[in-house]
């Protein structure tokens, strides 16, 4: 693990904010980005892929950025298409970067781009967040660390159903049981005039969006976004 790092101590201004001056520059390019060679699917029946930007997009969206946050981070930038809900995560991570020096990605963004869904697109935040920077994804019933795959205990006995919870993840959908221990801190209704960033610690998904109550392996229903993610170096503990 590398140095603690005190993320609070950047003040990042999370939430929704106007979305970047150049958001026609992409919204042009969504054609470019579905047909790419160079795919990284996703999901339970991999209906979710992303692809990359280019070294210009990425360095003008990183300006921008670092702008609005008011530091200079790393950014890394992809295009999402989405044709089926992700399901509950975080993405405060450590990456290798050297033999001395890690990155710790601390900071996320959602570009609205494209929506053609049932339910209006959501990003739901949850009331946990995670105090070590290390990705958990919920994968076969349990939440579980990406990198070692040991999974963190987070259901209890008696679920708490929060009713804002609910709205977004309806009973009898895929992903019901997975939220019903955890509560409502905020959400992001997608706008494509707004963007959001959060905070890579607080878990989150986005809410159920198809006609459909489980995942299908084909899904014709999508939203489309530009998804970046800022991160600091940090020195390795050597120790």
């Amino acid at each position: 693990m590398g140095s603690e790092v005190d993320i609070d101590s950047y003040n990042i201004p999370y939430g929704t904010h106007p979305t970047i001056s150049n958001i026609d520059i992409f919204k042009n390019r969504i054609s470019d980005f579905r047909n790419s060679d160079v795919k990284k699917k996703s999901g339970l029946k991999k209906n979710n892929y992303f692809s990359p930007t280019t070294d210009a997009e990425n360095k003008l969206l990183m300006d921008e950025l670092n702008t609005l946050v008011g530091h200079r981070f790393d950014w890394a930038f992809e295009f999402h298409h989405s044709g089926e809900p992700a399901n509950l995560h975080t993405d405060y991570a450590t990456v290798p970067w050297d033999d001395t020096t890690e990155c710790q990605v601390i900071v996320g963004c959602i570009i609205p781009l494209a929506w053609n869904c049932h339910r209006h697109p959501y990003t739901v935040m949850y009331d946990k967040m995670t105090d070590i920077p290390r990705k958990m994804m919920f994968h076969k019933g349990n939440m579980v660390y990406q990198d070692n795959k040991e999974i963190f205990e987070y259901k209890q006995e008696f679920p708490m159903w929060d009713k804002r919870v609910m709205d977004h993840h309806p009973r009898g959908t895929e992903y019901f049981d997975t939220y019903g221990d955890l509560r409502w801190h905020s959400d992001y209704k997608w706008d494509k005039s707004t963007m959001v960033v959060f905070d890579t610690r607080r878990w989150h998904s986005s809410n159920w969006f198809t006609k459909a109550e489980t995942v299908k392996e084909i899904q014709s229903e999508y939203k489309e976004s530009i998804v970046g993610f800022g991160s600091i170096d940090v020195p390795k503990n050597l120790t």
